[in-house]
C-alpha cells in the first residue's frame, strides 16, 4: 500500500464499469474479474465486493471483467459488456495540491486523458462531463492532487 493511499481518508469505493444496476453487488462471486484484469486495478478482499484501485494503473475499458462475469454467471451476472465504457465515478482535483493551480506548468493529467480535462490557457485544469472515471489521471499526477471519487 502506498503512503498516498494509507493517509487518504476513507471514501466510498469505486466499483467496476459495466454494472447492470448500481444496487447489484457481487459479494458471492469468486473474483474471476480480478484474475482477468491486465491492469491489476480490481481488488477483492474476502467476502467484499470487487472495487477499483487506481494506485498503479487506470482502466482501459477492455471489457474482460464484464465478459468473464457474464460467461461465469450468465443471467445472474452483475456486469454487462454491452454497457457504456464508464465508471460510476469522476476525477476530482485538489486545487491546493495541483501544480497548475499555482501557475506551475504541468499537464500530466491532460496528456494522459482522452479529452475530459480542459485547461484555461496553461493553468487551472477543469474536469469535464465527459470524464469516464478511468483513473489514468490520478496515477500520473506528480502531486497526488487528483482522486477518482465515486458518484
Amino acid at each position: 500500500m502506498s503512503l498516498r493511499h494509507f493517509f487518504r481518508s476513507k471514501s466510498p469505493l469505486v466499483f467496476l464499469p459495466y454494472q447492470r444496476n448500481s444496487s447489484d453487488f457481487c459479494m458471492q462471486c469468486l473474483g474471476e474479474c480480478v484474475d482477468v484484469c491486465a491492469e491489476g486495478i480490481i481488488i477483492k478482499k474476502d467476502e467484499a465486493v470487487p472495487y477499483l484501485d487506481f494506485a498503479t494503473n487506470g482502466c482501459v475499458f477492455c471489457k474482460k471483467c464484464a465478459q468473464i462475469c457474464e460467461a461465469t454467471y450468465g443471467e445472474n451476472s452483475v456486469l454487462d459488456p454491452s454497457l457504456e465504457d464508464k465508471i460510476n465515478a469522476r476525477a476530482k482535483i485538489d486545487v491546493i495540491g495541483c501544480l497548475a493551480y499555482h501557475q506551475v506548468i504541468c499537464s500530466a493529467c491532460k496528456d494522459i486523458c482522452d479529452g475530459a480535462i480542459r485547461f484555461s490557457g496553461m493553468f487551472y485544469p477543469e474536469i469535464l462531463e465527459s470524464c469516464t472515471g478511468c483513473g489514468k489521471c490520478e496515477r500520473v499526477c506528480p502531486k497526488d492532487a487528483i482522486n477518482i471519487v465515486a458518484l
